[in-house]
């Protein structure tokens, strides 16, 4: 489905995972970009895994809702 769009990555939910935790730091790469979504997924080992369509990042009052579902 979404699988030769290009990849692009979203920086409000980068900004919105590292405020709420710090357990790691979500960043932008840049290789990525030049990538399509199935070159992406097959670099994360392929569709075998599973993903929830959407992440819910709870922050206090803040809830940010990312659509995952192409990953």
């Amino acid at each position: 489905m979404f699988g030769q769009r290009m990849y692009k990555t979203d920086h409000k939910l980068i900004t919105v995972i590292n405020n709420v935790q710090s357990s790691w730091t979500a960043r932008h790469y840049e290789m990525f970009e030049d990538m399509t979504v199935d070159e992406v997924i097959a670099m994360a080992g392929g569709r075998a895994l599973r993903y929830s369509p959407s992440v819910t990042v709870h922050c206090h009052s803040l809830i940010y809702t990312a659509d995952v579902s192409e990953f």
